[in-house]
């Protein structure tokens, strides 16, 4: 186990970590808007799959958006530590 990054290192990489779960959450989501288009696109081809697939597609944005909030919360609780460890440096 790590000490406390109570240092400007540690608040940049708790930045970087906000940052990138927030990035990699609205990753998540604009790549299963994609892939809706890319099947809706080949719906003809694709036939009764198509459905299938758009069912599956509809879970996995559903349990996409049922982890946002826990990621958002997670993010908040990140800033609330680089508030705490700025307050501590004086910033």
């Amino acid at each position: 186990m790590s000490k406390y990054g109570v240092n400007e290192k540690g608040i940049r990489s708790l930045q970087q970590l906000a940052k990138d779960l927030m990035d990699i959450s609205e990753d998540m989501e604009e790549s299963c808007r994609r892939l809706r288009r890319t099947v809706t696109d080949l719906e003809d081809d694709l036939g009764e799959f198509a459905e299938k697939i758009l069912e599956m597609i509809d879970k996995a944005q559903y349990e996409l958006d049922r982890g946002r909030e826990p990621i958002h919360m997670l993010v908040d609780k990140i800033k609330d530590c680089i508030a705490k460890i700025e307050r501590i440096l004086g910033r």
